[in-house]
């Protein structure tokens, strides 16, 4: 157990003049608002100006921050299925204190003050959602599984209060999708949007489309609304990297004066051409050398991606009185991408047979003891391709009701269920190789981030190419939670309301994956001169690289070579990656609400205690290897957890004078452990002496917070604030490697 603690200090600007504006935060569609002008003769009236719009949208995000008792930032749609921002996190980083993670140039999971993904909850229409895409596999939330159009609002919560569900040790997002009493005017409401974008590496054009349909009778007590949002994107992603930079092993030559009998414990390749000697270097050279850090596989990379998007969501509403409310939301959303990734790479530093690998010239840069250049003989060069297809889709359907049970007594009901269905269906890696290479080339020299490759032979030809591995997978996650939560709330006073409420969630989380792996290839399968499943590769365009690298290379043809793969006739077998969590979670809170005047100021806030109660059930495949020589055998394991948390909280906000609020909270908060740390699944291995494997009894990250902001709305669209917070997390969860 180890203890964190996080703490920072934050400045947002928020200001509007005129027709331009500087954000912090941003917003959408507000209520509208109408005004009655009369002519001075009194003899007619203009039909209502409605105001709507950036202006509108942001004054009602600073309302929303003003007046919450807790620190909150808003953002809203300027106009129905008019989000800012093509992207949820995009739009979400707009906000102090949010950064976002990107893939594939878009953003996908957000970190709220610097705590990652896994510590942040996020709730759609009020209930606890998890969307997941790709090989997602923890209690993160993807954004990217959504259109920005489907929502018109998001509230970031930094501070907990009693209310609110426990579960977040960074904050709490609320996605809210449209509502038909949510658009003045009785009747038809409708909104379309189209666009286009045009990529000029992948020589594509990609739509945006949005809709949003909404229906409300005369009296506007009944609505219905139905909206869709569908993208596309093709990026085409070129770079550099090496995986990684290692020292020791390559062998250079044989310093001058010595011969391969002086060195008798050094793997054979020590020395390859010792024979003349050339170049000869010092044994003090020969030490600089081994010393000095590579490449681990130095390559050019190109991501060739293909992801489109669709959502729905439907809302019908009910609002027969100010008193009762029944609201039935549903959202689905797809998400799916195509990625073909070709690279072409030094496959022999990343390898036992390293050794091999002679070094026939380089140079050192001593201030970062890295070998900036290098010609070396006897390498395995490697030419790849992979394809992944994910297909993501989220389902929810939730049902809120408000009821004021008196002038003092209110009511909140709300049951709902969501489903994120994780897949990836085909997976499918290639591998041309090619060994015995003299004259490869690396050089950092002139630029560390785009150094020269060359690799010593015509790159373009499969004849001196071998296919040499093949591997096809499929696999992937079920994510499935259902709500139940009610509260009621007592005004006792005009300044103080009680509450009291709970929640029943039952979580559930599975994972499985089928796969097929062949290498060393023979017979057919191996296929030397590979021409005929090969097709030539271009990474120049929009990739800065090193004058003279080989850009152009032959790739597996993805669409080709299944027709000469025997191992296409093999079955995917199971490769023991079931898991599964089953959790439920119960919670009760109380908490009070009160809003006075001290010294002609006014205070207002809340104070409350949560109790919280989890119970976790956690299974997977055990791998056990015994025997000599080793044996595996599997053994399934189910283990059982529980805990409880009591989390008091607080939150403050002082008025010294009407456009200034300092804001103080405090509170206990708690964050349930990732799921793949909670899967009893790992392995043993006598062999290398190693023992891997998850923890289900593990308790949750806790830890205490403090918040101190201060607020100055200088303008009517205009902030000022400033923030610190503190965050003591006294029971982290880390991964440990122990050496016996």
């Amino acid at each position: 157990m180890t203890t964190r603690t996080l703490c920072a200090v934050g400045v947002s600007l928020v200001a509007l003049t005129g027709a331009s504006a500087a954000m912090a935060q941003t917003a959408p569609a507000p209520q509208p608002a109408t005004q009655n002008v009369a002519q001075d003769t009194g003899a007619a009236t203009v039909d209502d100006i409605v105001v709507t719009g950036f202006r509108s949208s942001l004054q009602q995000a600073l309302n929303i921050k003003r007046r919450e008792a807790g620190a909150v930032d808003a953002i809203l749609a300027e106009d129905m299925a008019d989000f800012p921002d093509q992207n949820l996190a995009e739009a979400i980083q707009r906000l102090p204190g949010v950064t976002i993670d990107r893939v594939n140039g878009q953003g996908t999971t957000i970190s709220v003050r610097g705590l990652g993904s896994d510590f942040t909850r996020t709730r759609i229409n009020g209930l606890e959602a998890q969307a997941a895409s790709g090989g997602n596999r923890n209690r993160s939330f993807d954004f990217s599984m959504f259109a920005s159009e489907l929502f018109n609002s998001i509230k970031v919560r930094k501070t907990q209060s009693a209310e609110i569900e426990e579960g977040s040790l960074g904050a709490t997002v609320d996605l809210q999708t449209g509502r038909p009493l949510d658009f003045g005017g009785s009747g038809l409401n409708s909104a379309l949007s189209v666009q286009a974008s045009y990529n000029d590496l992948s020589e594509k054009s990609v739509p945006r489309l949005a809709g949003l349909l909404s229906w409300s009778n005369e009296d506007r007590t009944f609505g219905a609304l139905i909206s869709v949002a569908y993208s596309e994107r093709s990026p085409i992603l070129g770079s550099f990297n090496t995986t990684r930079w290692q020292s020791g092993a390559i062998n250079p030559p044989i310093p001058a004066g010595k011969t391969r009998a002086d060195y008798p414990n050094y793997p054979y390749g020590l020395g390859q051409n010792f024979a003349g000697c050339i170049p000869c270097i010092t044994t003090a050279q020969r030490d600089a050398l081994l010393s000095a850090y590579y490449p681990r596989i130095p390559r050019y990379t190109l991501g060739n991606t293909q992801e489109d998007r669709l959502g729905m969501t439907g809302a019908l509403q009910w609002r027969p009185s100010d008193r009762t409310e029944a609201v039935l939301d549903v959202l689905w959303s797809r998400f799916n991408s195509e990625l073909e990734s070709p690279n072409i790479e030094a496959w022999a530093f990343s390898r036992a047979n390293v050794n091999n690998v002679v070094v026939r010239d380089y140079a050192i840069d001593a201030d970062k003891n890295i070998l900036s250049y290098g010609v070396f003989d006897n390498m395995l060069v490697r030419a790849e391709n992979g394809f992944t297809r994910n297909e993501s889709n989220f389902y929810q359907a939730s049902l809120n009701l408000r009821h004021d049970f008196t002038d003092r007594l209110h009511g909140n009901l709300k049951v709902g269920a969501n489903r994120s269905e994780a897949r990836t269906p085909l997976n499918v890696a290639y591998a041309f190789e090619a060994a015995g290479v003299n004259g490869y080339t690396f050089d950092f020299r002139e630029n560390d981030r785009a150094p020269r490759i060359n690799y010593g032979f015509d790159v373009t030809s499969g004849q001196r190419f071998t296919l040499v591995n093949a591997t096809r997978s499929n696999g992937g996650g079920n994510f499935d939670n259902k709500v139940g939560a009610g509260s009621l709330a007592y005004d006792w006073s005009d300044s103080i309301t009680f509450k009291v409420g709970g929640e029943y969630r039952t979580y559930g989380f599975e994972t499985f994956g089928l796969t097929r792996t062949k290498t060393n290839l023979t017979g057919a399968d191996r296929l030397t001169g590979v021409d005929s499943i090969g097709r030539v590769v271009s990474i120049g365009d929009g990739v800065k690289a090193g004058a003279g690298s080989d850009l152009s290379f032959i790739a597996p043809d993805i669409s080709k070579i299944a027709n000469f793969l025997s191992f296409y006739d093999d079955p995917l077998v199971a490769n023991r990656s079931e898991r599964e969590v089953d959790e439920t979670d119960k919670g009760i809170f109380v908490q009070a609400d009160f809003s006075t005047t001290v010294a002609g100021m006014v205070l207002r806030g809340n104070a409350g205690i949560r109790y919280a109660q989890t119970e976790v059930t956690a299974k997977g495949w055990q791998t056990i290897a015994v025997g000599t020589p080793p044996v595996t055998t599997y053994d399934y394991v189910t283990t059982d957890n529980d805990y409880d948390d009591v989390l008091p909280s607080f939150n403050l906000a002082l008025e010294p004078r009407e456009d200034l609020v300092i804001r103080l909270g405090a509170a206990k908060v708690m964050s349930r452990p990732t799921l793949g740390d909670l899967t009893p699944g790992g392995s043993v291995s006598p062999t290398t002496r190693t023992v891997s494997y998850g923890n289900p009894l593990l308790d949750p990250f806790r830890a205490t917070n403090y918040d101190f902001s201060v607020e100055w709305y200088f303008q009517n669209e205009g902030l000022l604030a400033g923030a610190v917070f503190y965050k003591d997390i006294d029971s982290f969860i880390t991964s440990e490697t122990v050496v016996t």
